[in-house]
């Protein structure tokens, strides 16, 4: 866990599982391109007392995407909206 970057791995056993997440795959983001987000906004401190923050889910579209003089993506915006908020106990 990277308590900077709010950023956690997890290991998950068991059987019936979705096929894994291929990290090594580039993505190019593309305008109206469909994303998820998921998080802890403002990380620990939308906390209440010791728990954890609600666990938030979005949904987003590319919506707009800024290339540099090289062709390179330089900058993208999403529009988004929160969809689903769960508790963490």
């Amino acid at each position: 866990m990277d308590p900077f970057r709010d950023l956690a791995i997890l290991q998950v056993t068991g059987t019936r599982l979705p096929e894994r997440i291929n990290s090594n795959k580039t993505v190019i983001p593309r305008e109206t391109q469909s994303v998820f987000i998921l998080g802890f906004p403002f990380g620990d401190r939308l906390a209440v007392g010791r728990r954890n923050p609600a666990i938030t889910v979005s949904r987003a579209v590319v919506s707009s995407i800024r290339r540099d003089a090289y062709d390179q993506i330089a900058t993208f915006r999403l529009t988004a909206a929160s969809i689903l908020a769960t508790p963490v106990s």
